[in-house]
């Protein structure tokens, strides 16, 4: 018996439709619901401040990809019983809120949990920053201050520790008025860097009435080259910055970095504070 051609096709097209609506009506079970509003963070004292701004989780569910999740958040889950969570902190790259990434240097939360269809489970994941990462810089500006003038700055990054202005104790500052209308400094010490692409952050908190841009100075053959890679806008109280420079580092292919803020006072004004405190620079 033989069979007609278009025949056969049809039939295979609707076996394979079949499967298809088969493994649909499948995946579209009642699904059980994950809420995660908070988590908490810890560092070593060798790790310098556990201050962070984890703004999304990235969960994965028995080695499935969900998604990324702004927080506080709650997602629906096709899993039901003993589950394997892992949720990883994200972050946004150069506080830009488009470049959102999972961390390179936070460790991901795992947990077996049970799930119930339609019943929401409620998540409190613990993060640290990982093992193995090197610190090429931390400055709490609690003994001393690892920023100079650069040439040509007006004036550069005394320690205060002013009550309304304090962040985590003593911290630095950068005063410009009329007289000192312009400051560039950088971190005392080059800082050898991975070129390779190696993900390379810096870290800090802030606090400013004016703008003011992060960069770096890198030593390339004899020459010293400047890339400033992004400026932050005044913020009322201490935010938090991760400044992505694996991309610049790597560009430059310099053999040392030191890392760089500049701020110009506006013709507007007649007296500015840019406060800083717990810089790092990590990779690994």
């Amino acid at each position: 018996m033989f069979l007609n051609p278009t025949r056969t096709v049809l039939l295979i097209s609707s076996f394979l439709l079949l499967v298809g609506l088969f493994a649909c009506e499948k995946k579209s079970g009642t699904p059980a619901y994950i809420h995660i509003d908070k988590y908490n963070f810890t560092a070593l004292p060798s790790e310098g401040s556990a201050s962070n701004k984890i703004t999304d989780v990235w969960v994965y569910v028995n080695g499935q990809a969900l998604g990324a999740y702004e927080l506080p958040c709650t997602f629906p889950v096709l899993a039901e019983g003993n589950s394997d969570i892992i949720i990883s902190p994200g972050i946004m790259r150069n506080g830009i809120a488009d470049k959102r990434a999972a961390y390179a240097f936070y460790s991901s939360y795992k947990i077996t949990d049970k799930l119930i269809p339609l019943v929401t489970d409620t998540i409190v994941p613990s993060f640290t920053y990982l093992s193995g990462i090197q610190y090429k810089l931390i400055e709490d500006f609690e003994i001393g201050c690892a920023f100079t003038n650069n040439l040509g700055s007006d004036t550069g990054i005394i320690r205060a520790s002013r009550a309304d202005a304090i962040f985590e104790g003593t911290y630095g500052q950068i005063v410009l008025d009329a007289a000192h209308p312009y400051s560039e400094v950088l971190n005392s010490t080059a800082l050898v860097l991975p070129t390779d692409g190696t993900p390379i952050f810096a870290e800090l908190n802030y606090k400013n009435d004016i703008p003011f841009t992060v960069g770096v100075v890198g030593t390339v053959t004899v020459s010293l080259v400047k890339y400033w890679q992004v400026t932050l806008n005044p913020k009322s109280s201490w935010n938090k910055v991760y400044v992505d420079l694996t991309d610049v580092v790597a560009g430059l292919r310099g053999s040392s970095y030191q890392l760089m803020f500049k701020a110009t006072l506006p013709s507007d004004k007649t007296t500015a504070e840019i406060n800083l405190d717990n810089i790092k620079i990590i990779t690994r």
